[in-house]
């Protein structure tokens, strides 16, 4: 292992790990840029169609199956979850689209420790308009381990067959590292 010590650095474009690993670029301007920073965007792709949660108060996994941008390869489109590959902080989003067929909707982000054991580590829930579509987002911020697992559900209070609506543009889900 190397140390430097150092007030000023001038002339750097790259910093490395070891020689095949960029952790940092900086550009001509000063912006740095982190190539290998976990992130990803997640769908049911393109197609579009209704899904539903197959029952009552049932919590329905999101098989988001299209990783449109999925840096690092952790999020999994066969089990549809995020698998955390460093500690840190880490910021999430969802959106989900849902039917006027109930006006109670559920859509949460829920973890998986490492060592066993989950949590939902946030929830909405939403009194809506009945016999409108909407969509309902939610994004936080939490501190994760190395191997949490993170992954996203909706659940409706009456299930049919059209409870949310499977197409990128309507029902999808982030993170990436803060830090």
């Amino acid at each position: 292992m190397s140390t430097l010590i150092a007030n000023t650095l001038q002339g750097i474009n790259t910093v490395k790990r070891d020689a095949s690993t960029t952790a940092i670029n900086i550009n001509s301007s000063g912006v740095p840029t982190f190539p290998a920073k976990p992130v990803f965007r997640v769908s049911y792709g393109t197609g579009g169609g209704w899904v539903s949660a197959g029952g009552n108060n049932v919590n329905k996994i999101l098989e988001f199956s299209t990783a449109s941008v999925n840096v690092g390869g952790n999020w999994s489109t066969s089990t549809h979850d995020f698998t955390v590959p460093v500690a840190g902080t880490y910021f999430f989003y969802a959106q989900a689209y849902f039917n006027s067929n109930n006006d109670n909707r559920e859509l949460r982000i829920q973890r998986t420790f490492a060592g066993g054991g989950t949590d939902y580590v946030h929830t909405i829930i939403n009194a809506m308009e009945s016999g409108r579509d909407q969509s309902v987002t939610l994004s936080d911020i939490y501190t994760l381990a190395v191997g949490d697992k993170v992954d996203f559900y909706f659940r409706v209070a009456s299930s049919g067959t059209n409870d949310v609506y499977a197409r990128d543009d309507y029902t999808w889900g982030m993170g990436y590292l803060i830090g």
